[in-house]
């Protein structure tokens, strides 16, 4: 019989502090992700919903971000203690760096469109 997920509600400040000590702790996301004890997915979905919000200039007043040796190593109800924001040339950079990832689907997505007429007109079957 398949185990059932439980699901964790971890507050808002536990996922500011996990986006920021993956994006400065120099943690491989794997490994933060089991020691907070949540998955890596959610891992990374806080991180894109955390630099939307950044990049909108909304997160900073929202969100006061947690440094790594301040965030707790299992989801609780005390929030971090807030660090400086971060710098302009780090947002940047991950602005940039999410454009490029949006590129590469894009083309990604065309590559596989291509592959499949190709296949269609070769007469091969797909995988």
């Amino acid at each position: 019989m398949p185990k059932s997920k439980v699901r964790k509600n971890v507050d808002e400040n536990f996922k500011v502090a996990a986006v920021q000590r993956l994006q400065t702790g120099g943690v491989p996301a794997n490994d933060l992700a089991k020691e907070l004890g949540v998955s890596i997915w959610s891992l990374r979905r806080w991180s894109r919903q955390y630099r939307k919000r950044t990049a909108a200039g909304a997160g900073a007043a929202l969100d006061p971000p947690a440094t790594p040796e301040e965030l707790p190593a299992k989801p609780s109800s005390e929030p971090p203690v807030a660090p400086p924001a971060f710098e302009d040339g780090l947002i940047a950079t991950i602005e940039r760096i999410e454009l490029e990832i949006s590129a590469l689907d894009k083309q990604r997505e065309a590559l596989k469109i291509a592959v499949e007429i190709l296949r269609q007109r070769s007469g091969a079957t797909p995988d």
